[in-house]
């Protein structure tokens, strides 16, 4: 597949670029094909990581056991779990410099990697998960950390791209006042408010067809407004 997808880009591009000119809607086939790949190739990622789920706001600290930390938080989540249900405990994404370090940025001290855990059986993560929103004020402490308590979240793991476009969404619905997004099932969801239909959210172009490009606009500027 993700060669067909290679090809097709390939093809995509020249017809851009007049190198092949073709008709309009041999264009817009070609893009419909790649659209469609895309989403295929999202969904077996999201797929590849649906035992997963992620515990952000952990200090990370020398000589830590990750799966030692994922059984504590199962008891103060109330949740059966055992240390055999666990097959990847590990932090994620590149080591910040210690707290402290000269010339490090004060926003990455601060912030530690996410853990990512991985678990033997979807139900056992779904529980995990189910914990998790329900006693949504848990904290480290009693977690034999030497650092002064910090709120947890928990998670379910998203593809790269559901990543990327979870953020968008959460920001655009931000900044025109809609109250919830949330995932479910690797599923992306908005709601203006209860009561209101939920929206299931696959990529950008959905986020257009909801909003509107006045509303995506209104998001821009808010985030550009925040960074001056």
């Amino acid at each position: 597949m993700e060669s067909r997808f290679a090809c097709l880009e390939d093809k995509f591009n020249n017809l851009q670029t007049g190198q092949n000119l073709q008709s309009s809607s041999e264009v817009s086939g070609t893009l419909s094909t790649i659209e469609d790949l895309k989403a295929q190739v999202n969904d077996r990622e999201q797929e590849a990581v649906c035992n997963d789920f992620e515990i952000s706001g952990i200090p990370e600290q020398p000589g830590e056991s990750a799966a030692h930390l994922v059984c504590r938080i199962a008891e103060k989540l109330g949740v059966t779990f055992e240390e055999c249900d666990l097959v990847l405990t590990e932090r994620a994404g590149v080591r910040r410099a210690p707290s402290g370090d000269a010339g490090t940025p004060a926003q990455a001290q601060l912030r530690p990697r996410p853990l990512v855990v991985r678990l033997s059986r979807r139900s056992a993560r779904d529980a995990f998960l189910q914990a998790a929103r329900v006693r949504r004020n848990v904290t480290t402490e009693g977690l034999g950390l030497t650092t002064n308590p910090t709120k947890i979240y928990i998670n379910e793991r998203l593809s790269k791209f559901n990543k990327i476009i979870f953020f968008k969404m959460r920001t655009i619905a931000r900044a025109n006042n809609w109250k919830y997004a949330w995932t479910r099932q690797g599923r992306l969801y908005v709601r203006r408010e209860p009561g209101r239909a939920a929206f299931r959210i696959r990529n950008e172009q959905d986020l257009k067809k909801i909003f509107g490009d006045a509303g995506i606009h209104a998001a821009e500027t808010r985030t550009a407004a925040s960074i001056i």
